[in-house]
């Protein structure tokens, strides 16, 4: 049917064939065929979220570094906040500083170096691409 010249009382059953309504407020039964920008939040589960078992390096008071643990992290109930806030300790001890949901999946920030056959230095990156030799 034609549009009228002055609008109706109630709304029709049908569908519109002229753009520039309102969509219906109901989703659509079938799926998009693209992702949305955003990812739905969903909770973290805790069973994944482990502290690092490798030490990190803390400069100490006396100007040197000192090799760490989490466990030492979560040593002193009083010290947790202080310790947890240094740089890069939350993501490398996530369990311990509460930050599960953070970096519960996310490679620690704190620097670490891996020594392999002749004491060589080895970084993330070639862990990364060589893990059968760790």
């Amino acid at each position: 049917k034609s549009p009228t010249k002055t609008p109706s009382k109630a709304p029709s059953k049908a569908p519109s064939a002229s753009p520039g309504e309102a969509l219906p407020e109901s989703p659509s039964k079938a799926p998009s065929k693209s992702p949305s920008k955003a990812p739905s939040a969903s909770p973290v589960s805790l069973a994944i979220c482990k502290d690092s078992g490798v030490k990190f390096l803390k400069q100490s008071d006396k100007g040197g570094f000192v090799k760490r643990g989490c466990s030492w992290v979560g040593r002193k109930p009083s010290k947790l906040n202080r310790r947890c806030g240094f740089k890069g300790v939350a993501s490398h001890c996530p369990n311990t500083c509460l930050e599960c949901s953070t970096y519960a999946c996310a490679d620690s920030e704190k620097k670490w170096v891996f020594r392999g056959k002749n004491n060589k230095r080895r970084t993330c990156a070639w862990v990364a691409r060589k893990p059968a030799k760790v």
